[in-house]
């Protein structure tokens, strides 16, 4: 919202950023309507609104657009040598159901979310499985915390998930995962 700050001229500053400054040694206080607050206080917002000011030429541009996310590509020692993308995609669901709460699976977009972790520090392990590329189906990973402390480590939980999909190869027979 916009806002006017009036002060006598013989205050030391003319800018948010320089009442800011002053109310640092020197507190001030900015009324609204019977409301009080510290200048000190509003340094965070303060901050926050001239940088969207640069990035925007004060207004007269929008947002630029984020960067794209990147391409996740499976190193080889994370591909399944399987052809078939969609029992890849099961074989780990089967499997995940050992390590987490399975919430997500879609053949058909190649998803798969498992909820991993004790409270306060859960995450959200997914599972993105790519289609056969001549050597292996490429199957890339992430995890994103969603408790109050850190989420079980990615390389911790993946290993453990590959291991029971190993395990359970090896007793299937068929197509095996490295």
């Amino acid at each position: 919202y916009p806002f006017v700050i009036a002060a006598s001229a013989d205050k030391p500053y003319a800018t948010m950023e320089e009442l800011a400054a002053q109310s640092t040694d020197n507190p001030q206080i900015l009324g609204h309507f019977g409301s009080f607050l510290l200048p000190k206080a509003l340094r965070p917002h303060v901050a926050t609104f001239y940088a969207l000011a640069r990035a925007t030429d004060d207004g007269r541009r929008p947002l630029p657009a984020p960067p794209p996310p990147p391409v996740p590509t499976a190193p080889p020692d994370r591909r399944v040598r399987l052809q078939d993308p969609t029992e890849v995609l099961f074989r780990l669901a089967d499997a995940a159901h050992d390590i987490g709460e399975v919430v997500f699976v879609d053949p058909e977009a190649g998803l798969l979310e498992v909820i991993v972790g004790e409270q306060p520090g859960v995450g959200q392990l997914t599972a993105s499985v790519d289609a056969f590329d001549g050597d292996g189906v490429p199957v890339a990973f992430t995890l994103e915390p969603l408790g109050v402390t850190p989420a079980p480590r990615i390389d911790t939980v993946v290993r453990e998930l590959m291991a029971l999909v190993r395990a359970a190869d090896a007793t299937r027979g068929g197509g095996s995962v490295r």
